[in-house]
């Protein structure tokens, strides 16, 4: 019965792999949900939670085991939540991130089996790819000493890292010895002023540390001057009360170092902020924009309307293909970054508006804009329906459509494909290897009978 607190155990077998890693069976006509299980594979499970549509169970042994299944070579990757796929080989992991998108676009997007979705792209590299990491302070509740790492899956507490392998050498070292010069202090004033550690390394080496806390401690200023000195790194401090929720606050300040962090993406440069986002898998990164650059298909003088524009990446690298571009971005900062990167290179095609899609965009509507090509590349929310409706308006010859949720792309390609496009290629990019994360270009085109 629902609610039942008897611990059922029980034969399944998996027929494949959802979202952060997990295998998905059935048993009795309810869907099971099992950590740490492959497609194809046959598992003892036992009942954890019971809910009314569906069941979520523990592994207790492999029965049949998938001869994708592969030890994982990380010592906390059964605790540590950055992960879920290190139990799968690269091929396998490969295969279920398609199925993903597949899956989305059937499932939530209505559309057919022969929707054209294409093998993902396999990243160049599969561990040392992330420029950019994320960590995280507590107290060890039994001895009280600092850790230092990331967080345990759907919970906040702190797994210790001593050198996550999806990080570069340097990354590693640098966090290393943040970690044992705050070691030397009074720990516990560490964890309750500073909330988070991220820190970055551009493609020349240089390295970007970003102190994220309730209030600037003095000692900062000391530590930074000597990550100055010791590995020429960049410090900065941002103020955020909250521990949990957005990252980033909106006070800023610099620590040590130049004030500049640098970055060359497909022959351009970028200045960018502290807090600027990029993708973390450089190399990928510029095949992803590379696949962008060939759907659109710049040629004659083709006017682009590029949303969600970021830092201007997307929006530079066509202009420099010889597009007329109008950028659109929310968060004001970002904005005079891309005006200052076209600056930088030398481009005066593109201009870029500070506001929300949803506001912007029916503006230019009114305004009697039409872009030939319209370039979406939301957060993992997907598009405000006042934006959908806004393109639809629009009516744009393409759109390029760039997503990291295959749901939400599934559910606002449903909204535009319903009568004015159609689907040409679903091109799935692993920009994440070793977990569930998928990145996906489409190119969609005007309907010829609409």
């Amino acid at each position: 019965m629902i609610g039942s607190e008897v611990e059922e155990e029980f034969i399944l077998k998996i027929d494949h792999v959802g979202r952060q890693g997990v295998g998905i069976g059935r048993h009795n006509g309810m869907v099971v949900f099992v950590d740490n299980a492959l497609p194809h594979e046959t598992v003892k499970a036992r009942v954890s939670q019971r809910k009314k549509k569906y069941l979520q169970a523990e592994c207790l042994k492999v029965l049949e085991t998938s001869h994708d299944r592969v030890k994982p070579p990380c010592s906390v990757y059964a605790d540590c939540g950055g992960c879920q796929l290190q139990h799968c080989s690269y091929e396998g992991q490969l295969k279920i991130k398609q199925a993903y998108v597949r899956d989305a676009l059937m499932r939530i997007g209505s559309f057919g089996d022969d929707c054209p979705v294409l093998p993902v792209i396999p990243s160049p590299d599969i561990w040392q790819y992330r420029n950019r990491a994320q960590y995280h302070l507590a107290l060890n509740p039994q001895s009280h000493e600092l850790q230092m790492g990331f967080y345990e899956k759907n919970s906040h507490r702190v797994v210790p890292c001593d050198a996550c392998l999806l990080l570069p050498e340097d990354v590693n070292r640098i966090a290393s010895a943040i970690f044992g010069q705050l070691s030397h202090d009074q720990s516990d004033t560490w964890t309750e002023q500073i909330h988070h550690i991220v820190i970055r390394q551009n493609q020349t080496g240089q390295l970007l540390v970003v102190f994220v806390c309730a209030k600037v401690l003095p000692q900062l200023f000391e530590l930074s001057k000597k990550l100055q000195q010791q590995w020429h790194a960049v410090s900065w401090y941002n103020i955020n009360p909250s521990k949990h929720g957005p990252i980033y606050g909106e006070e800023w300040g610099r620590l040590a170092g130049e004030e500049d962090f640098a970055e060359e993406i497909c022959g351009l440069k970028f200045a960018l902020q502290a807090g600027s986002f990029l993708q973390v898998n450089h190399k990928q990164m510029e095949n992803l924009y590379q696949k962008v650059l060939e759907f659109a298909d710049i040629g004659g003088n083709k006017s682009v309307l590029d949303l969600y524009c970021g830092v201007g990446t997307i929006s530079l690298l066509l202009a420099k293909a010889g597009a007329n571009v109008i950028g659109v971005e929310e968060y004001a900062p970002a904005v005079e970054n891309a005006k200052c990167n076209a600056k930088l290179n030398g481009l005066e095609n593109v201009i870029f508006l500070a506001g929300k899609a949803e506001t912007v965009l029916p503006e230019l509507v009114n305004q009697g804009i039409r872009p030939d090509l319209i370039v979406l590349d939301p957060p993992r929310s997907g598009c405000d329906q006042k934006v959908l409706d806004a393109i639809l308006d629009l009516y744009a010859d393409n759109i390029i459509y760039v997503s990291c949720d295959p749901a939400t792309l599934a559910r606002d390609l449903k909204i535009l494909c319903q009568k004015e496009y159609s689907i040409n290629q679903v091109q799935p990019f692993d920009l994440f290897p070793q977990t569930d994360h998928v990145e996906t270009v489409c190119l969609m085109s005007k309907k010829r009978d609409y």
